[in-house]
């Protein structure tokens, strides 16, 4: 799982860091990403989102999740709000399970 800040301005290394342990997050299953502000803008335009702050100037969280395939191209997108566990859990085995057979295919050639 990777996850974007979109408040890059408050969410630094450290900040992130403090977050995963106060929740008990695998980091090496998990990661929480950061960057100058004009990068997360970047990645966020390549899935068509944006960040937006509210009139006290804090940020509006975005609840997107998206699986991408072993291309790097997204097949699903989920709404964070309202997606299912085991929806999402369904899908990425079914990517996996094509994955594993993508490369079985093409070492038998």
């Amino acid at each position: 799982m990777v996850s974007v800040t979109v408040d890059p301005e408050h969410d630094g290394p450290a900040q992130l860091a403090a977050y995963t342990k106060a929740q008990g997050v695998d980091g090496r299953r998990w990661l929480f990403l950061t960057g100058e502000p004009a990068n997360v803008d970047r990645v966020l335009k390549d899935f068509q989102l944006r960040r937006r702050r509210a009139a006290d100037g804090s940020v509006e969280h975005i609840d997107g999740v998206f699986l991408l395939g072993p291309d790097g191209h997204e097949p699903r997108e989920y709404d964070g709000q309202v997606a299912k566990a085991s929806t999402i859990v369904f899908d990425l085995e079914k990517a996996l399970s094509q994955t594993k057979s993508i490369g079985t295919a093409s070492a038998g050639q």
